[in-house]
């Protein structure tokens, strides 16, 4: 029937003829050449694509090492675009053939089709690992593996990754690789001991690399591994005699006796280099104060003194006359010298982040905004990291908001934070605030909306109700008082304990003179303690409660309210006024 169906030119009645025969057949080479002659019935003639890749899978059914059939049912389901169907495909095959480039080919595929087509990353690393495993010295497969699991976050398998391509590498690219191996097991893993390990690994191999060099101060500085650290620091010393860096040599022989001295208790070693260094250069400030150092150690105060004076004789400008204004400021009796010192500090070495930090120290302390808010702009200007950058930012526009008054001020950095960060709630509310401040009433309504729809969705509760609060006062200072009371009742119902909620419906409730409800509102104040707030003081609650009284005829209670305030907030000169006006 074959042959009939043949000589009929009917391509669908020959292809239902093949497909039959080749089913029934019992003969498997026959079965198979009837198969490919019906793929190509069902291709050429009846140009249905999906007839052939079934006509495909039972011939590979028969005979799965026929690899034509393999590659054309390929070549179609690609075609096809259906991604499951195909990587399935190149799976079964990777997995029977025996050409290995073949295999590697195909695997290649599979791996790009489970990432980009299917989002299937554990597999497709999983036939990536089977590629480098098969062909250790595919750098592309590895790079293409990295990027997937650096992408994932998969820092352990990217260590692993990186350090079982380290044998394919050349010299150069190898330091390259041990560097970025230091990094990820610094960072990533929060293995310093690793990073550690392997920046030693650099230098042994190649032995001039600052980079490797600077890190690994860094990282031994940070883990008190001092004793590694007198070693790196003594053969830096003799490399840079070596070359004739005079002035270089000096500098690091100055910090590794501060470090003998400080850190490894070897104070006579210490004073043995700084002799060394003061025999050349009487003058050298550093190694003074490095000997200052060795005098502490030892207790010996009238040493320590003697040596900070030699080198303030010597006046010295940048960033050693700040380490040595640094030291005075140590050593200083009272905060006003203290503060005198870190300031020349700063003067000579602006960019000096520990000058910066204990002044801020000081002068939150002592309250001074201006000098909080100006020291706030520089520790924010050298932050490296983003966060860092972003909180000292807003910890300086809430210093401006709420101690300088400087609105304009707070509102243009928030400008140039929003640019950068245009959804972060806490940019948005300050944003508000200042807005608020600065009478932009409309503006801030806007905001202060659409935080309140951002909070919803992440059910912060409690910021909602400063929010709902702020709308309120809008709503009263535009002409809807009942609006007002209805936003505060809401946010009272969301925050029991806001302060400026409280206030502001205590307010409302007087103005419409629903005393007992003012009442209850103070009560709830005076309870929780909201004096601490800052907003408000005790006395000012107490007048408050006797406010209510009054408007409720119960001038008696006024008056203990009155005397209750006066004995917990002496100094408050309005309740004694009242109580004059009540005579009480």
């Amino acid at each position: 029937f074959v042959a009939a169906a043949r000589a009929s030119h009917d391509p669908q009645r020959l292809h239902d003829a093949l497909a039959k025969a080749a089913s029934t057949s019992q003969d498997p080479e026959r079965s198979v050449a009837l198969w490919r002659e019906a793929v190509n019935v069902a291709e050429a003639h009846l140009a249905e694509p999906q007839l052939a890749i079934a006509d495909l899978r039972s011939l590979l059914d028969v005979d799965e090492t026929a690899t034509a059939a393999w590659s054309k049912l390929i070549t179609l389901l690609s075609a096809s675009g259906n991604h499951r169907q195909l990587a399935d495909a190149l799976r079964r095959r990777v997995g029977l053939t025996e050409d290995a480039d073949e295999r590697h080919e195909l695997s290649y595929r599979l791996a790009n089709l489970l990432v980009d087509k299917l989002d299937e990353p554990e597999d497709a690393i999983a036939v990536y690992n089977d590629m480098i495993v098969a062909r250790p010295q595919d750098l592309t497969a590895s790079h293409e593996l990295e990027v997937l699991l650096r992408r994932m976050e998969r820092w352990a398998d990217v260590y692993d990754l990186l350090e079982r391509k380290l044998d394919q590498l050349d010299a150069d690219r190898r330091i390259g690789a041990l560097e970025e191996l230091a990094g990820i097991a610094e960072r990533q893993l929060d293995d310093p001991s690793t990073a550690i390990g392997l920046f030693q690994r650099i230098l042994r191999e190649v032995g001039d690399a600052p980079g490797a060099e600077a890190a690994l101060e860094r990282l031994l500085r940070g883990e008190g591994r001092f004793s590694d650290l007198v070693d790196l620091l003594e053969v830096r010393m003799h490399r840079l005699d070596a070359a004739g860096e005079t002035g270089a040599k000096r500098e690091t022989a100055s910090e590794l006796a501060k470090i003998l001295a400080e850190s490894v208790g070897d104070g006579g070693r210490a004073s043995q280099i700084l002799d060394d260094i003061l025999a050349e250069d009487p003058s050298y400030v550093p190694a003074i104060l490095a000997l200052a150092t060795v005098h502490e150690a030892r207790g010996d105060d009238a040493g320590v003194q003697a040596a900070l004076e030699r080198a303030v004789a010597l006046n010295p400008e940048g960033p050693v006359g700040a380490d040595l204004h640094i030291r005075l400021a140590q050593l200083a009796d009272s905060p006003s010298d203290r503060r005198e010192h870190l300031e020349r500090a700063l003067s000579l070495d602006p960019a000096n982040t520990e000058v910066v930090a204990s002044l801020l120290q000081i002068s939150r302390k002592q309250q001074r905004w201006d000098q909080v808010a100006h020291l706030l702009e520089i520790a924010a200007g050298r932050a490296v990291d983003d966060v860092e950058r972003l909180a000292l930012m807003l910890e300086r526009v809430d210093v401006l908001l709420d101690e300088v008054g400087d609105v304009d001020g707070a509102l243009r950095i928030l400008a140039g934070v929003y640019e950068q960060v245009q959804d972060n709630l806490d940019v948005n509310r300050r944003i508000a605030d200042a807005l608020f401040q600065a009478g932009r009433l409309d503006e801030a309504a806007d905001m202060y909306a659409w935080l309140l729809e951002a909070d919803a969705m992440a059910k912060r509760n409690k910021t909602a109700a400063h929010y709902l609060t702020r709308l309120a006062r809008i709503s009263h200072a535009t002409g809807d008082a009942a609006g007002a009371v209805d936003r505060l009742e809401e946010a009272y119902r969301v925050d029991t304990t806001n302060v400026e909620t409280l206030i502001v419906l205590g307010d409302l409730h007087e103005q419409g003179e629903r005393w007992q409800d003012a009442l209850k509102i103070y009560r709830s104040m005076l309870l929780q303690n909201a004096d601490r707030s800052g907003l408000l003081g005790r006395g000012d609650i107490y007048l408050r409660l006797a406010s209510a009284h009054i408007g409720l005829g119960e001038r008696p209670k006024a008056a203990a309210m009155l005397r209750r305030g006066l004995e917990e907030d002496p100094g408050h000169a309005g309740i004694a006024q009242e109580l004059d006006r009540l005579g009480a």
